[in-house]
């Protein structure tokens, strides 16, 4: 289930927000200004020493405010006492974002467009040119100059300019990387070892499924080589689905370098594997109601409300949009078609009695294939 569907249903979030402040950072920010994160997403929250709390909004602005923070990762969204990271690679990242907007968009304007503006309106000194609709003031747009007082000018930290933090630098500058980044596998072995055991046939599943499609054999051998430095068990399994064998160990060398051995290693993580998630509620769980023509309108009310008051989201889907006619003669509102959604968008599924209704489904191959979806991904069925 989707955050905007959650949001939507009603059900709020609770984003926590660890940002590590600093005395310098904290003293610039007065105790009765937002927090540094809601500043830079243009909410109102608590003060920077509380950066935590549940977000009342709705799902039209917190998607709005991530597509912005997304869109615009320039210095505009720098608050006081923050800075660009020093790491060359995430500094890539400010000109990517903003590149892209350039490639699709072809002008530097495309934050005056309504659906590319922020919430937070954005000043520059752009004039003119493709997409631009502010009417700029001043004769200037640039500086110095002698035509618009001096305006625009660089603002003081006094009047709310952006500051670079003075970060203390010691030592030498290198450009290198210690064996760690050379350690190609460790993770990927954590995460196959903490996986349950229907997410590793998911995992194998997948892995066939990729390399089933590469119609080199030296490409699909060298890759079940890659695999089997994660896991020799996990190489076997899926070598058995793709028509190689899993090269010998004197063939296949392990790229980079092996953990340190007298550092300390994790051998199963709970918190990689879908198993251990909460599983005491159903609270904002989706479950549809797959029914037709003759179902039993008093068992899907029955379930629906002993759903709902546990806190799930429960949607009737038909072969059509308006109303099914009961088993009884009564009717049942549909809340989507069939033809509009699919199980991946759903947490179980309850198909209610009546043969009627039954025998309609099992004539109709989306139905069928809806309910088979569903129990290959191992979600609840009931029937």
């Amino acid at each position: 289930m989707t955050r905007h569907t959650r949001l939507h249903e009603g059900v709020h979030q609770r984003l926590v927000v660890d940002v590590p402040l600093n005395d310098d950072a904290v003293a610039r920010n007065a105790s009765d200004q937002p927090s540094l994160l809601l500043r830079v997403l243009g909410l109102d929250g608590p003060s920077p020493r509380v950066p935590a709390g549940l977000w009342h909004v709705s799902c039209c602005s917190v998607l709005q405010l991530i597509q912005d923070a997304i869109k615009f990762p320039d210095l505009i969204h720098v608050a006081p006492g923050i800075d660009v990271t020093n790491d060359p690679l995430l500094q890539g990242r400010l000109f990517s974002y903003l590149d892209t907007q350039l490639s699709r968009l072809g002008s530097p304007n495309f934050s005056e467009l309504p659906i590319n503006r922020p919430l937070a309106p954005v000043h520059n000194n752009q004039r003119d040119a493709h997409m631009r609709s502010t009417i700029n003031k001043g004769k200037a747009s640039y500086y110095p100059n002698s035509v618009g007082g001096g305006c625009p000018m660089t603002a003081h930290e006094s009047a709310g300019g952006y500051v670079s933090y003075p970060a203390p630098v010691e030592g030498p500058k290198v450009r290198a990387r210690t064996d760690a980044f050379r350690d190609y596998f460790s993770q990927a072995t954590l995460f196959w070892k903490s996986l349950s055991a229907p997410e590793q046939d998911h995992l194998v599943a997948a892995c066939r499924f990729e390399l089933g499609k590469v119609g080199s054999t030296v490409i699909r051998q060298r890759m079940l080589g890659l695999f089997a430095h994660v896991d020799a068990t996990l190489a076997q399994r899926v070598t058995a689905g793709i028509g190689v064998a899993v090269p010998a160990a004197g063939d296949n060398p392990r790229p980079g370098v092996a953990p340190a051995a007298d550092k300390p290693t994790v051998e199963r993580s709970a918190a990689l594997s879908m198993e251990h998630t909460a599983k005491d509620s159903i609270k904002s769980r989706k479950v549809v109601v797959l029914a037709a023509d003759g179902v039993r309108t008093a068992a899907v009310l029955a379930v629906k409300e002993a759903l709902v008051a546990r806190g799930a989201v429960v949607e009737v889907i038909g072969p059509w949009l308006g109303t099914l006619t009961g088993a009884n003669g009564g009717q049942l509102a549909v809340d989507r078609s069939l033809l509009t959604v699919a199980s991946v968008m759903y947490d179980a599924v309850f198909v209610p009695g009546g043969q009627a209704a039954v025998d309609a489904l099992w004539g109709q191959g989306d139905a069928r294939h809806f309910v088979a979806e569903a129990y290959k991904h191992g979600k609840a069925i009931g029937a």
